[in-house]
């Protein structure tokens, strides 16, 4: 509707709301790959200062596509290569810091639970920005919806517009400030609890019953590790050069 108002053909609005889009997708897998490189280089704030990098370069990318770009139908590739941009560099939490983090220090049988938490949580803050747009632009911002209505095709409302696009660089500016900040209190809970779950973890391999750890017995033969507290997983047997036969014999040694 923003692109609208401005004078946006239907077409054009779809083609830039398309690029938007399909930067997300490009952004999150990168942002999963760079994730990883920053965690390789720095395992205790690399995938937290990734976050708020990317939580936070989407306030001035708005600022410029909301209110320093002119508002006609001329600015259609700028406003498109803007958002292509935004949305390929905002799109790193996700895959680069959030659920890396929730792997490395949640426990396994919570897991699946968490990840669902955190989608609902996601889901259920962002279905209060329409309404708190909607609210903004008409009570603070005035935003005039019967002159609206009548805005169709390549129809400009300059007016209504950037009322509408104040509103929109407020909805998420201040939460994504927010979250940018909020982000910043892993640098101290972060390593304490990753290396608690690291320590619990091994622990529980340790004393748990009927664990079998066969590591390096010959060079070329096999390695065999089983945790007996990850229910339902199998052992893991990687055989290198020897024969299968040979690996067994030598696990058969190691239980007699």
């Amino acid at each position: 509707m923003w692109l609208e108002l401005m004078g946006f053909s239907h077409d054009v609005t779809a083609a830039i709301i398309g690029a938007f889009t399909l930067s997300i997708s490009f952004g999150g897998l990168f942002g999963g790959w760079l994730g990883d490189v920053c965690a390789s280089h720095s395992p205790n704030t690399g995938r937290i200062i990734l976050a708020q990098f990317s939580s936070g370069i989407g306030i001035p990318f708005g600022a410029v596509i909301l209110l320093v770009l002119p508002y006609n139908s001329s600015t259609a590739f700028q406003r498109g290569a803007l958002f292509f941009v935004m949305g390929f560099l905002m799109s790193w939490c996700g895959t680069g810091t959030n659920s890396p983090i929730f792997a490395e220090i949640v426990p396994l049988k919570m897991r699946t639970s968490i990840y669902a938490l955190d989608a609902s949580f996601e889901s259920l803050l962002s279905s209060f920005a329409p309404p708190l747009v909607g609210v903004l632009a008409e009570h603070v911002f005035g935003f005039s919806a019967a002159q609206a209505s009548g805005t169709t095709g390549a129809m400009a409302d300059t007016k209504n517009a950037r009322a509408l696009g104040k509103a929109l660089l407020l909805a998420f500016g201040v939460p994504f400030t927010i979250c940018c900040l909020l982000y910043s209190i892993l640098y101290w809970t972060y390593p304490r609890d990753r290396d608690k779950a690291q320590a619990e973890l091994q622990l529980s391999q340790e004393l748990s019953p009927g664990i079998t750890e066969i590591n390096n017995l010959k060079p070329g033969y096999f390695s065999l590790t089983k945790g007996a507290d990850l229910v339902g997983d199998e052992p893991e047997i990687t055989v290198n050069s020897k024969s299968f036969g040979e690996a067994q014999h030598m696990l058969t040694e190691s239980h007699s």
